[in-house]
């Protein structure tokens, strides 16, 4: 018994110690698996947070394409329907042009047929002008001249000229009318400082056209009762 205590002692083991402390470079690699975890989930972490600006940066993207599409599809309405009402208003000036000239060849006063061409050729400006602002926004021009036999206006100057240089007038003063209202509206309507200052350029010919017309129809009125005197008065 005294022999194995002191063997034990001479070895210096403990019988009743159960654990061991770890050498130095078995702690050496513990602390590098402990700081190669953290470093790990560190770099995980990062990347959550740069995917999540990434995904929020796509998403901020997406949207301002979003919004830029939107923007582009209104701007192209806007256009479509300031072409669509230029095109209106030249038709409307084919028309009118057309008018006079179907009037012009029927009325017998050569005064009245000289100013009627030039009210044509006034309303034939018109167009061509309209035209060339309809160009520069990507409209079709060539849409604005409908042939004659489509004009309202034409029609009506031809049924009624047959009646006299007044009844040709009085039917060209309701064209004019029409012509003189449609040009206010769009006044009122169209914002472009080009266009503007075409609409308003046309809209004083119609003025002046009508402030003609109405002129020369009361006069061939008066005439029309002097050459009747036993007509009576109203």
């Amino acid at each position: 018994m005294a022999t194995e205590q002191r063997n034990q002692q001479g070895t210096g083991k403990h019988p009743h110690k159960s654990t061991k402390e770890p050498w130095p470079h078995q702690q050496a690699q513990a602390k590098k698996k402990t700081a190669h975890g953290a470093s790990s989930q560190a770099a995980r972490s990062s990347e959550t947070k740069g995917g999540s600006k990434t995904s929020g940066a796509a998403a901020s993207g997406a949207s301002e394409e979003e919004a830029r599409n939107a923007e582009a599809e209104e701007s192209e309405d806007d256009r479509d329907t300031y072409v669509s009402t230029l095109l209106a208003i030249a038709q409307m000036d084919s028309e009118a042009a057309v008018a006079y000239e179907t009037a012009a060849e029927l009325v017998s006063a050569a005064e009245i047929r000289a100013r009627l061409q030039d009210f044509a050729g006034d309303h034939r400006r018109h167009i061509d002008d309209i035209g060339q602002l309809i160009e520069q926004i990507g409209g079709d021009a060539e849409l604005a001249a409908p042939p004659p036999e489509t004009s309202v206006f034409s029609m009506l100057a031809l049924a009624v000229a047959s009646m006299g240089d007044q009844a040709a007038l009085m039917a060209l003063v309701g064209n004019e009318q029409f012509t003189n209202a449609t040009y206010s509206t769009a006044l009122e309507l169209v914002t472009d400082p080009e266009a503007l200052a075409l609409l308003q350029r046309n809209l004083e010919d119609e003025q002046r056209h009508i402030k003609w017309l109405s002129q020369h129809t009361r006069m061939a009125a008066e005439g029309s009762k002097a050459a009747d005197p036993d007509e009576e008065e109203v």
